[in-house]
């Protein structure tokens, strides 16, 4: 999660390895609500990682995939 483009480009990070479909669901449900609670005027997944740090994401992202 977090990769993007641009004149800041960013490598993605992987969160979950060999994840069944359901689990790829429930992740994608995970970073959305982390994205709709933490979006400030349209900035990007990436922008809010770095904005946190990947440690801190990593922690919402585990909470909210486990909740």
């Amino acid at each position: 999660m977090g990769g993007k483009l641009g004149r800041h480009p960013q490598l993605a990070k992987p969160l979950l390895s060999l994840a069944t479909d359901e689990e790829v669901v429930k992740a994608l449900k995970a970073g959305l609500q982390i994205y709709k609670r933490l979006n400030q005027q349209g900035e990007r997944l990436g922008t809010i990682i770095q904005h946190m740090g990947w440690e801190e994401f990593e922690k919402c992202f585990f909470q909210a995939y486990a909740g």
